[in-house]
């Protein structure tokens, strides 16, 4: 007895879980750091440490009046945070140079093969400030993702609806911004179908 076919939308649904559940997991660490800095610096060191408390600034006040921007940009604990993402923004933008390029108006690439699902969308349009639309193929271990974007800064005005276009496929989205979600290894499927949305943006 073979079991019945999941559902796109149960698909879709598992991956929201499951990016949901790896956002919780990276980001505790920084929320817990961020809420403790609001915290009265007898919490801080608290234990059990303390889940509800009266928010101060007064960390904040006291570290401005004794240490410039420049050193507070220095602390350990913000150099912690920051260097990582930093890196891995200043790799992604040179990952997106070597791997993208622009055919009227519609910038694509494919990161299959690089962890950046996170990429911050705004670097294609740095990189190719003529294109109006970017379509790109990232692979992730829980899905392949077809992301469709329009420039927001476009010397001509986007004329199409990318939520619609989007949804044709399973995906969905609004106006300006859409994504279509297949399963983890489609990526043959996803490349042919970022190629008729490409070709379709660029009508």
């Amino acid at each position: 007895m073979t079991s019945a076919p999941i559902s796109d939308a149960v698909i879709r649904r598992l991956n929201t879980l499951q990016l949901a559940f790896a956002g919780i997991i990276i980001l505790a660490p920084v929320v817990w750091m961020v809420l403790s800095s609001f915290k009265p610096s007898f919490e801080v060191t608290a234990y059990p440490p303390t889940l509800i408390f009266s928010p101060t600034l007064e960390n904040y006040i006291q570290l401005m009046q004794t240490t410039p921007l420049s050193g507070i940009i220095e602390l350990p604990e913000i150099q912690s945070v920051y260097q990582p993402l930093y890196k891995r923004h200043v790799d992604s933008i040179e990952i997106i140079r070597e791997k993208s390029s622009e055919n009227g108006g519609v910038i694509t690439f494919d990161l299959t093969g690089y962890d950046l699902e996170g990429y911050n969308k705004f670097i294609p349009y740095y990189l190719h400030p003529e294109g109006t639309y970017v379509v790109a193929v990232s692979p992730s271990s829980f899905r392949t993702k077809i992301s469709v974007g329009s420039n927001p800064w476009a010397k001509v005005e986007p004329k199409h609806n990318l939520a619609s276009i989007c949804e044709r496929y399973g995906g969905g989205g609004h106006p300006r911004v859409g994504a279509i979600s297949l399963e983890p290894g489609q990526v043959d499927e996803a490349r042919r179908i970022a190629a008729e949305v490409a070709a379709e943006l660029r009508t």
